[in-house]
């Protein structure tokens, strides 16, 4: 995952094997996360996506750059959510999964790593 700007805002930029070329496999996820990421763009709690490169071998996503805390980071440092936090947060990806399912997507990742707050 790498840091960039896209028109004086920052973003992610996630690379597929960049270097030797993709696997059909790899190609094929990539892909179908970006197609995820598009098909929820209406829905504020997923991150945006704003665009696809495939130049020479190289395939990635280049999404909104999130800078808040990781579900995670918070957990690991043996932090507590209230019960106000944990209703949220719940709340919040009650809405993104519904969202995702009703366009026929799993999440596949869902973890403490992947929500943000």
């Amino acid at each position: 995952m790498f840091r960039g700007t896209l028109h004086g805002h920052p973003v992610a930029v996630k690379v597929i094997n960049g270097e030797v070329g993709l696997t059909t496999k790899q190609e094929r996820d990539l892909l179908q996360e970006a197609q995820a990421l598009m098909l929820m763009s209406y829905n504020t709690n997923c991150l945006r996506l704003h665009g696809i490169v495939n130049e020479q071998g190289m395939l990635a996503i280049v999404t909104e750059l999130a800078e808040t805390s990781m579900l995670k980071l918070l957990l690991e440092a043996g932090d507590e959510l209230t019960t106000q936090q944990r209703v949220s947060l719940g709340r919040q990806l009650a809405s993104a999964m519904l969202g995702l399912h009703s366009k026929n997507i799993v999440h596949r990742d869902l973890k403490p790593a992947n929500v943000l707050l």
